[in-house]
């Protein structure tokens, strides 16, 4: 049925279809629900290209603090001979003044750089939603890998600490007994962190399963005693 108004064009009002067999009705259902899933695959599919474009992008964020991570760990093992000999030479100077001796002190004692890993990608990892979306192997390859980063960091405050105890050393002559007492310990605590970072830094090495190796980004002025580690890589005391 048509009807018309003035000034308007004819409009036609269409009636449903009868259906007279269950074929049809079913066949109306199957279009239906054809549409229907259609629209969902399409759905999902903007949501599947949305989530991998996300994950891509943090990947690509916390593999490259993972190979920060990686090189700060390389860095500190690349100094660890330093750290050896300056400890030693630490204890040269305890047991020198225990048996009231020159302490034969060359130069300033100096402190090596201590990095520590940046964990702030991986923090934000864990607030979002697209590490859910990676595979299980992937997100636990990447929680083991950042769990030994918080440990290592943690192990350089404790290191830390310990060479700031040793401090004093570097105005020997301003110390007193009660002051020697105090860097007995503080060398006792320095020589058994460093022992610790030793072991960690290469358990770190060994085992990181992203596919990682160091770049050499970090500490390359050690080699040639250019830099913030020199002082820490020349002798400060005479041992002779």
């Amino acid at each position: 049925m048509a009807f018309t108004h003035a000034g308007s064009y004819p409009l036609d009002i269409h009636k449903p279809k009868p259906v007279h067999s269950w074929r049809e009705f079913f066949g109306e259902i199957a279009v239906v629900s054809i549409g229907i899933i259609i629209a969902l695959l399409g759905e999902q599919g903007v949501e599947w290209m949305h989530w991998r474009h996300e994950v891509e992008m943090e990947r690509h964020s916390l593999l490259a603090e993972a190979q920060d991570a990686i090189n700060v760990v390389h860095a500190r093992q690349n100094l660890q001979g330093c750290v050896d000999a300056r400890l030693n030479q630490v204890h040269v100077l305890i047991q020198r003044h225990e048996r009231r001796q020159p302490l034969k002190i060359i130069a300033p004692m100096g402190e090596h750089m201590r990095d520590t890993a940046s964990l702030g990608t991986w923090q934000i990892a864990l607030a979002e939603q697209a590490q859910a979306h990676m595979g299980h192997e992937e997100r636990l390859a990447f929680s083991s890998a950042f769990g030994s980063y918080q440990l290592w960091n943690e192990r350089v405050n404790r290191e830390s600490a310990a060479w700031n105890e040793l401090g004093p050393l570097q105005e020997p002559n301003l110390l007193d007994d009660q002051d020697w007492v105090k860097l007995k310990s503080a060398y006792w605590d320095a020589k058994q962190i460093n022992i610790a970072m030793q072991s960690f830094a290469t358990f770190i090495l060994k085992t990181q399963n992203l596919g990682l190796s160091p770049n050499g980004t970090y500490n390359a002025e050690v080699p040639g005693f250019v830099g913030g580690n020199a002082a820490m890589c020349r002798p400060f005391v005479d041992l002779r």
